[in-house]
């Protein structure tokens, strides 16, 4: 078993029983105890776990932050039908920002049978993809790796993104409040997203159903800031309401995505 996938058995088991000893996670995962006290050194390091005397503790698991590796995996059928909406927003020639999500790591591989496109991203693994197709103009930012979220971070990477200019904006969010926007556990990618916000003349928000209601301590968008949402889930009166407020498009199926391309034609 990989050290990640061993860490998010951990993970699922402490969030069944909230509190168990290194032998009890031993015993139940098939590994040694010092195996075991290696992975929840680490998880206890990434704020996932609370130590305790023998063994470890159970946090929220809505604010775990999960390896990219495990996200991507995630409610796939959903991710990809809303990457694929958002695909046929996308003309060839156009400018794109892509932030390091797992829905955009989907919109990634629907894009790749456009032509000419302008993209900056912070996500390694959307970049191995998208250079995939020799007549895209993909970028990826500078800064700090973030291995585990196979991103690009850094204060440094703002002012690179400020260089450049976008006419879309692919955006997903940790956690989603109708009144309130998006929100994020990390201020630096918090920071990145309104920077491409704030260079972009689009911003469309990717959201699965498993992210609404959700808060997290940094605010990157309002409900203001966004121009469209496209979303998978059923839409509560809350949602309508607050998108109808603030003038947000919400598109959660084929005709509604039809009738927002014919609004863009007559109001590029």
């Amino acid at each position: 078993m990989l050290s990640e996938e061993r860490r998010k058995k951990i993970l699922e088991l402490l969030a069944d029983e909230k509190t168990m000893s290194v032998e009890k996670l031993a015993r139940s995962i098939f590994v040694s105890e010092p195996t075991i006290r290696r992975d929840l050194m680490q998880l206890a390091k990434e704020g996932s776990i609370k130590r305790t005397r023998g063994g470890a503790s159970y946090v929220n698991p809505d604010m775990v932050d999960w390896p990219f590796t495990f996200r991507q995996k995630e409610n796939i059928r959903e991710k990809t039908e809303i990457a694929r909406m958002a695909a046929r927003l996308v003309q060839d020639g156009d400018t794109l920002f892509l932030d390091s999500g797992s829905t955009c790591f989907c919109l990634a591989r629907e894009l790749l049978e456009k032509k000419d496109l302008s993209i900056l991203t912070y996500g390694v693994n959307n970049a191995r993809i998208l250079a995939e197709n020799e007549a895209f103009h993909a970028q990826i930012t500078c800064g700090r790796y973030m291995p585990k979220r196979t991103s690009i971070y850094g204060y440094g990477t703002i002012d690179y993104i400020r260089r450049f200019h976008a006419k879309w904006c692919f955006i997903s969010a940790p956690a989603f409040h109708p009144e309130k926007g998006c929100f994020n556990y990390d201020a630096e990618e918090a920071e990145i997203k309104k920077a491409f916000y704030d260079n972009a003349d689009h911003t469309i928000l990717l959201l699965d159903h498993t992210k609404i209601g959700k808060t997290f301590q940094y605010l990157e968008l309002s409900m203001a800031q966004l121009s469209v949402i496209i979303y998978d889930g059923p839409v509560s009166q809350q949602l309508q309401k607050q998108c109808e407020r603030h003038h947000v498009r919400l598109i959660c199926n084929q005709e509604d995505l039809l009738s927002y391309r014919l609004m863009l034609q007559g109001n590029p």
